[in-house]
């Protein structure tokens, strides 16, 4: 028998994350974040709320970043900068799709899915304008938060 879902219910979901600095300036990219059922999604709210509450204790930022890494399926339209320039470096349209190159010095994200992802998640939850905007889509996702994508299109 095929296996169906309702509208919905697919085991993913594409959130747009914004990452802004103090300055202003800002960026979208698209986290795929894991989907669950009630329970689940009610055990890791409570475990995320309990971190996020005092995220700068001993501890906490890692296990936020933990949870995140574990949570994310994959990135979408990542655009790596050059860090002298500001130039665009590569475009990653999914990392779902990235595929191994056989050089002998591939670079980080041309090291199949799992290492590209490991690698970008690396850079954005090491950047405060952009972990800060993970842990909302998060909630956002596990909140089923509409208002949180309302405020993406008015800032």
């Amino acid at each position: 028998m095929k296996k169906v879902i309702v509208a919905l219910g697919q085991p993913t979901i594409d959130m747009p994350v914004k990452g802004k600095d103090a300055s202003g300036n800002s960026a979208v990219i698209t986290a795929v974040f894991k989907r669950y059922n009630e329970k689940k999604t009610q055990e890791l709210l409570n475990e995320v709320t309990e971190i996020s509450q005092n995220i700068y204790a001993t501890g906490n930022l890692e296990k936020a970043i933990l949870i995140l890494r574990r949570e994310i399926v994959a990135l979408k339209e990542v655009t790596l900068l050059d860090a002298e320039d500001g130039q665009p470096v590569v475009t990653i349209q999914d990392t779902r799709a990235v595929i191994a190159i056989k050089d002998e010095e591939p670079a980080p994200w041309e090291l199949g899915p799992d290492r590209c992802l490991a690698f970008l998640l690396d850079l954005y939850l090491a950047t405060p304008a952009w972990g800060a905007a993970f842990i909302k889509a998060f909630f956002a996702v596990h909140n089923n938060d509409v208002t949180y994508i309302e405020s993406l299109a008015g800032n």
